[in-house]
């Protein structure tokens, strides 16, 4: 009997050694990998498949029991090339979609009568990145111009700044921020400037 209890441990420590062995081994793999990966992310000849989706609630409330509410949804996907090292040109798409409802009990205020609408955006233009170092944190900067079309036509220019965080493998996050001029066909407007900070995905073919 002591025999067999001597046996059942040494298979026990052995097969829990063993076990121990193989994730030291996958995630030494795991890491190896993944330092490679990095390495290689941004180099000429790499694609980069990004973007990010943003939901948008606005509730305004007026005099008088007036009120306005908008839903906004934006979608902003990217493909770029990377023309030499870290530095990469592509194709930027963005689509919005603005739901708007007023409720005027009263004729008289800044709302018209209690109603809604919905106001579509899609842009899309040439956009240019520069990417900093080749660590698992590296800072970039990029510039897009767009033609829109929609609702309202006209252009826009954006300047912008962010830092890519290197998850595992080809993935990554991207923490950014934009600003960023538009130029609408309609008369009665000159120009308009935006400021827009947004949380992305990045997905490297290499």
């Amino acid at each position: 009997m002591t025999s067999l209890r001597i046996i059942l441990c040494v298979l026990f420590l052995t097969s829990f050694k063993i076990s121990a062995q193989d994730k030291d081994l996958k995630d030494l793999y795991t890491n190896f990998t993944t330092a490679i990966n990095s390495v290689l992310l941004t180099k000429q000849g790499a694609m980069e498949l990004s973007g990010f989706l943003s939901y948008t609630y606005l509730k305004t409330d007026f005099e008088n029991d007036q009120e306005k509410t908008q839903s906004i949804i934006q979608l902003e996907p990217q493909f770029s090339y990377f023309i030499m090292d870290n530095i990469s040109f592509g194709l930027l798409l963005s689509y919005s979609k603005n739901n708007i409802e007023y409720k005027s009990p009263v004729v008289s205020g800044p709302l018209p009568a209690t109603g809604a609408m919905s106001l579509e955006q899609t842009s899309a233009g040439p956009i240019a990145k520069i990417y900093f170092a080749e660590d698992k944190l590296r800072p970039f900067i990029f510039a897009d111009y767009l033609f829109m079309f929609g609702d309202s036509d006209g252009s826009a220019f954006d300047l912008g700044a962010g830092i890519f965080y290197h998850v595992s493998g080809n993935f990554g996050l991207n923490l950014f921020g934009k600003y960023g001029i538009i130029w609408p066909d309609e008369d009665y407007i000159d120009s308009q400037h935006r400021i827009f900070v947004g949380l992305g995905i990045s997905n490297f073919i290499l």
